[in-house]
């Protein structure tokens, strides 16, 4: 064995000893404490799992939802207002819309929205309430 590889072998071995130390200094030494950590740690382990997996889905089912419910409220103001003739119709269907859906609204003759600032958020909510504004 050449004088480069007992270096390295005596530098891991050594560097092994002083981790393991490390890990010893925190380690139960008691019967009792090895055993709960040998019991519970598998057990928060799997909690851990389970309740992301659970909430995770349904943070995306309840976002999804939500989604959808404020893009067929925009759509339905839309469609409406586009078929209402009179300024008077229109008013009382704002009013409507501002008492049951809690959409606050205002429209103006002639008036665009200007398109500002980043498109997307993290997730498929933006994408789900562009794919429904698109279709009447």
């Amino acid at each position: 064995m050449s004088w480069g590889a007992r270096l390295w072998r005596a530098l891991v071995e050594q560097g092994g000893r002083r981790v393991e130390r490390i890990i010893r200094r925190f380690l139960p030494r008691s019967f009792l404490g090895r055993s709960l950590l040998i019991v519970l740690f598998p057990l928060l382990a799997t909690q851990g799992i389970a309740l992301e997996l659970f909430y995770g889905n349904f943070l995306k089912v309840v976002s999804r939802r939500l989604t959808d419910s404020v893009a067929s409220e925009v759509v339905l103001s839309l469609n409406a207002l586009e078929r209402l003739k009179t300024p008077e119709d229109k008013a009382w269907f704002v009013a409507q819309a501002w008492s049951h859906l809690q959409l606050r609204e205002q429209w103006q003759p002639g008036m665009k929205l200007d398109r500002f600032g980043s498109t997307h958020v993290l997730g498929p909510m933006d994408d789900d309430l562009v794919r429904d504004l698109a279709h009447p």
